[in-house]
């Protein structure tokens, strides 16, 4: 086992969009952060990816896949471009197995999660999402026309490729851009956020955000020479509130029958990066969802993890 993959598995949590801190005057001894991605920067980015499905109506499902791109930082129009090109998987495994022929496999095998462009604001907002043409004709040199049709539909929905990049750009930039913080000295926010079982519902989550310390940017050269900070997010909605509120929208959606008991998410951020730039060197972020689905007078257990892991080298 690799050690990003076993480092992953070890801090499987949960990973949700949240907004930035509110910027304030900063304590002598706090660090502020400060977004200054500078332009003509190359990474190579190491990546693991973990999603697990179980008791979602069908077999239960496990999908893990390890891989590197590369990463170029340039001037756009409006700001910056954060492109992601060069993709290269490592290894690709699923349970139960996917067929040699399936389209999945093939894209998942050769490109991985397909990953657009960013396009970032000067102050390191994301404004949009570019490159799907791209991605799309990637998709159709491995499958074929017929088979790439469906697949990019699903693979390059719009709003499921803005709604990833968001949770990443936030990840790495968007909740830490301009804060300050001390060591070892949380705090906390609230935010609303969508539920990722049901899109259309909108809960308040309460999040709790921290300096951990400051190490070490690397193992080696040039970034064992530079200090960069460790910080922390993690985020719970109330899960009283939260199964209230799901349960009255299955009965706006028509489906009384159907009910949510001891439903909890959970969800969280470990970042490795430079104050005085943003540059990411470690991030790590997952995503929890489990509970009870009561259909009648049947119920079964069901459990839904997501996590990924991302080493840059610059």
């Amino acid at each position: 086992m690799s050690r990003m993959r076993a480092a992953l598995l070890a801090t499987l949590l949960a990973l949700a969009p949240a907004r930035a801190l509110t910027a304030q005057a900063a304590p002598a001894d706090s660090v502020t952060f400060r977004f200054a991605w500078p332009v003509g920067t190359d990474a190579r980015v190491r990546y693991t990816e973990l999603h697990e499905r179980r008791g979602d109506g069908g077999p239960s499902t496990r999908v893990e896949i390890e891989g590197e791109l590369s990463m170029h930082v340039h001037e756009h129009r409006r700001g910056l471009v954060i492109e992601h090109l060069d993709p290269l998987v490592g290894r690709f495994q699923s349970s139960p197995p996917l067929a040699a022929d399936d389209p999945h496999r093939i894209v998942y095998a050769r490109l991985g999660t397909p990953t657009p462009h960013y396009v970032v604001s000067p102050e390191g907002a994301l404004l949009a999402v570019d490159g799907a043409p791209a991605l799309g004709a990637a998709i159709e040199s491995l499958v074929g026309p017929a088979a790439a049709e469906p697949l990019a539909r699903e693979l390059l929905n719009p709003a499921l490729l803005l709604g990833s990049a968001r949770e990443r750009w936030n990840a790495l930039v968007g909740m830490w851009v301009g804060t300050s913080l001390r060591v070892g000295e949380p705090v906390g926010a609230e935010a609303e956020e969508t539920n990722p079982l049901l899109p259309s519902v909108v809960l308040p989550h309460v999040y709790q955000f921290q300096l951990v310390g400051m190490e070490p940017c690397g193992d080696a050269p040039p970034a064992s020479a530079r200090m960069c900070a460790r910080l922390e997010m993690m985020s719970l909605p109330d899960p009283t509130q939260l199964e209230q509120t799901m349960n009255k929208a299955l009965v706006d959606l028509g489906l009384p029958n159907l009910a949510f008991d001891g439903l909890a998410q959970h969800t969280q951020v470990s970042l490795l990066t430079d104050p005085a730039t943003l540059m990411p060197y470690q991030l790590t972020v997952s995503k929890l969802v489990e509970g009870i689905l009561k259909e009648g007078t049947e119920s079964r257990v069901f459990r839904r993890v997501d996590g990924l892991m991302l080493v840059y080298t610059y």
